[in-house]
């Protein structure tokens, strides 16, 4: 009765005294046994799309700064387009300071309508906006009225920050270089094809 106990007890000793496997060992063992699946990047993965996303900021400043581009003032348009087609004032009263009036002027050229705002306070000139129609003027990415489509568009620019649509017009409005919401460019398509480009820009 005594050896049957001493050999149970020799059993568990010796049990107890094996080399157990580590997590280590199995963890490694796992890896042996399960075939391993290619490791995805998730920074790789979005290196094109924050690519596509900087070209796209990079061609809407472009696109800001062309509306610019035409001159800020009745002077500056005369340099650069030459004689307008037409001018109109209309007297406004200014929102902060009584008893001042400002001016609201429009500047007509061919296929082009620059809104532009006299301060009443400082006399300086100030671009409002900016109303292209012409197919003749040709935007930073090969935007052309009368040629460019809002599928095109979308592809070119992203999603838009807005978009209206009103029978078979469709607006996309884009936020000019996060500017801020007080400035923008606008698509106007009809029937998918783009009509006119507006420019607005912040006036204080």
């Amino acid at each position: 009765m005594r050896r049957v106990s001493s050999l149970v007890l020799l059993a568990v000793v010796i049990a107890a005294c094996k080399p157990s496997e580590t997590s280590e060992q199995r963890s490694a063992a796992g890896t042996a046994r399960t075939p391993s699946s290619p490791a995805t990047d998730p920074v790789s993965e979005q290196v094109p799309e924050l690519a596509r996303s900087v070209a796209q900021d990079s061609l809407l400043t472009a696109i800001h700064a062309q509306g610019r581009s035409f001159g800020k003032s009745r002077v500056a348009l005369r340099q650069v387009l030459g004689a307008p087609v037409r001018v109109g004032a209309m007297a406004v009263p200014n929102d902060y300071v009584e008893g001042v009036v400002d001016t609201a002027i429009g500047v007509w050229y061919s296929g082009m309508v620059f809104s532009l705002w006299r301060s009443g306070v400082t006399g300086r000139e100030l671009l409002e906006s900016v109303e292209v129609v012409g197919s003749s003027l040709s935007l930073p990415g090969g935007i052309r009225i009368g040629h460019s489509t809002t599928a095109g568009l979308s592809r070119l620019l992203g999603a838009p920050a807005d978009t209206r649509a009103s029978g078979d017009t469709v607006v996309l409005s884009y936020l000019a270089g996060g500017i801020g919401p007080d400035e923008f460019v606008e698509f106007h398509t009809v029937s998918g094809i783009l009509r006119k480009v507006f420019w607005r820009f912040y006036v204080n």
